[in-house]
């Protein structure tokens, strides 16, 4: 529900800066049926004439390899052949994300892209919880995205208001997905010494590997001081019990209201870009709450945060030494 929540809203982002599904498809079709122009030439094409309009096939063909592919690998309990799909699904979305850059897509667009790789990342949490870290980082770029699309583009309604709300949503994610990166840091730290000690040599990926390595040099400290001190605070409406506890329900709950008032202000511009951008914010919306179901068994007072360090590490570790072991 994550992957198909975010994914739907991040194709549906895609088409809104694209002007809407009219204009997504007159734009698609006027090049697709060009008689003059080969398959390579009709990619090229699109990508440097109307980049907002080729993204969202490009954002169709990761979604197709990651689960269709996936799905498939899935069903036939080849593991590590489906680790290496989400892997590749990932390379594709940076690949697309340098790509709308390069040709100067719109910030929605870049948005919707990196959110899918943020996405792809993070279906890869259950192999290792460094890539809750890393699918932080992707989702708070696209955050990031999201709200400099609101503070420079008035094109979906020449709208003040649905402006404001979609900066404030990119900055509210952009504070949730740190707070999906202080997840990464808790669960990393509770099965680290345990992982090392029973596993063996850690993988490149692994709570003890190089990556993570990095991520606790350069970037968990930085990250948990802007938690702690600015993303915690500006979710004032989430008790502290629930923040000291659960940081992934946190994340939900930090972005869950601005894409709900984001998505009844854009409807209310009446505008085709408008009700698709609305509908890409329900489907977020979508992604949200399946992040925070992570969390729900953990937001109790009663659980210090040793306790839940400890619940956490009994959660993880078994299944990953099991498919460690295979």
């Amino acid at each position: 529900m994550q992957f198909w929540g975010y994914e739907s809203g991040n194709m549906l982002a895609a088409i809104a800066g694209a002007g809407g599904f009219f204009m997504f498809y007159s734009d698609i079709a006027s090049v697709i049926t060009s008689s003059q122009l080969a398959t390579g030439e009709k990619i090229a094409v699109l990508f440097s004439n109307n980049p907002d309009a080729a993204a969202p096939i490009g954002l169709a063909v990761i979604i197709l390899v990651s689960m269709g592919l996936g799905s498939i690998a899935g069903r036939l309990k080849l593991l590590r052949a489906r680790t290496s799909i989400d892997a590749a699904a990932t390379l594709l979305g940076m690949t697309l994300i340098a790509t709308t850059l390069y040709f100067g897509a719109s910030w929605i667009t870049v948005s919707a892209v990196c959110f899918v790789s943020g996405s792809t990342l993070l279906r890869l949490c259950c192999k290792s919880p460094v890539f809750l870290k890393l699918g932080g980082l992707m989702l708070a770029l696209g955050g990031v995205c999201l709200a400099i699309f609101g503070a420079t583009s008035f094109s979906l309604s020449q709208s003040i208001l649905l402006a404001g709300l979609t900066s404030l949503t990119g900055i509210y994610v952009v504070a949730a997905s740190l707070m999906t990166y202080q997840g990464g840091i808790f669960e990393c730290q509770a099965i680290q010494s345990q992982w090392s000690s029973r596993v063996g040599r850690s993988g490149l990926f692994d709570p003890g590997g190089r990556i993570n390595g990095l991520l606790e040099t350069y970037m968990d400290g930085p990250i948990g001081f802007l938690v702690k001190s600015a993303a915690s605070p500006a979710v004032f409406w989430v008790p502290n019990t629930v923040k000291d506890t659960a940081p992934l329900l946190t994340s939900m709950w930090a972005r869950l209201p601005w894409r709900v008032l984001t998505a009844m202000a854009a409807i209310a511009t009446g505008t085709a870009e408008g009700f698709v951008f609305a509908l890409a914010n329900l489907c977020w919306s979508v992604g949200d709450v399946s992040i925070g179901s992570l969390d729900w068994g953990r937001a109790q007072p009663a659980i210090a945060s040793v306790d839940a360090e400890t619940n956490v590490a009994l959660n993880w570790l078994p299944s990953l030494v099991e498919k460690r072991r295979t």
